[in-house]
This record gives structure tokens, sequence and C-alpha cells, in this order.
């Protein structure tokens, strides 16, 4: 067997250039999707006003469980006085 000779030292660089993305072919001044297809429209707003109302939900559980935890800390501390 012939011993293998190392490879010569080889500079390189550790950052690289991302590669470009594709670009999208875009007309100017055309109707969107959305304003084009009513159907999309109102299924847009429906599921916009389905995530309004479960923002106002978790909003309104969020600070009742504050106010629960504060309640309880309350509670907790007082027994804890008591003895």
């Amino acid at each position: 067997l012939v011993p293998r000779q190392p490879e010569p030292f080889r500079a390189r660089s550790n950052s690289r250039q991302p590669e470009p993305l594709p670009r999208r072919h875009h007309r100017a001044n055309s109707a969107s999707d959305t304003e084009r297809d009513p159907a999309l429209r109102r299924r847009l707003g429906e599921v916009t006003a389905k995530l309004e109302a479960l923002e106002i939900k978790h909003r309104n559980l969020k600070e009742l469980a504050q106010t629960s935890a504060a309640s309880n800390f309350d509670k907790l501390r007082d027994a804890t006085d008591k003895r």
C-alpha cells in the first residue's frame, strides 16, 4: 500500500452568499386575487371575524386567570398569616 499524501490546505470562507429568491411575475396595476374573487373575500371576512372573536375570548380568559390567581394568592397568604 502506498501512503496517501495529505491534501493541500484550501482556504474556505464560512460566509456564503444567499441564493437569490426566484422572482415572481407581477403585473402592474392588476387587481389582487381577493378583489377578483368575491367568495374568497367573503371567506377572508369570516376567518377574520373568527380570529377577532377568539382573541377577545383569549384576552378575557387571561384576565380571569390573573384575577383568580391573585385572589387565590391572597387567600393562601391570609391562611398562612393566621398560623
